[in-house]
Formats: C-alpha cells, structure tokens, sequence
C-alpha cells in the first residue's frame, strides 16, 4: 500500500513538471535595438555626434595652421629660429 502511494505520488509530481515543461516560453531581445529606440540614447547619440563634428573641425583647423607654418617655415614653437637650423639639420 506503501509503495502504491509512493508511486502515486512521483506519478502526479512528473505530469506537474510535464504540464510545466509545456507552459515553457522563450523569447530572444534585441537589447541594442531596444536601447537606441530609447529617447534617452538618441539625444545622447546626437550629442556626441555633435561632440565629434567639434573636434574634428578642430583638428581640421590645427592642422591647417600647422601646414600653412610648415610651407612658411615658420618656428613652430615661437621662437625665431628657422626650421632648418633647429637640431642643427
């Protein structure tokens, strides 16, 4: 009688866990596609874009003084002495 009940009882615990089972779902997220729909990323986006387009106009602008010294031989670190005599070259 025991036994009976025994096997009774792991009987209905293992249809629970297969009614369960069956119940199971799952799903797959996207998380970068969910976090730049997010107005908060996109106004952070914006901003270092915006961010970034400063810089490098920056750069851009550094860079052409620099050529535009170079092609005038003029000292880069404000002194007056030509380029050519610096380190004795």
């Amino acid at each position: 009688m025991l036994k009976a009940l025994f096997s009774t009882a792991i009987l209905l615990v293992l249809l629970n866990l297969n009614l369960n089972a069956q119940n199971l779902k799952l799903g797959v997220v996207d998380v970068q596609t969910v976090i730049m729909q997010m107005p908060e990323a996109q106004s952070a986006d914006q901003m270092l874009k915006d961010i970034t387009l400063k810089y490098q106009d920056t750069i851009g602008r550094m860079r052409k003084e620099l050529e535009e010294k170079l092609d005038r031989k003029l000292p880069l670190n404000g002194h007056d002495e030509d380029i050519d005599t610096i380190g004795g070259l």
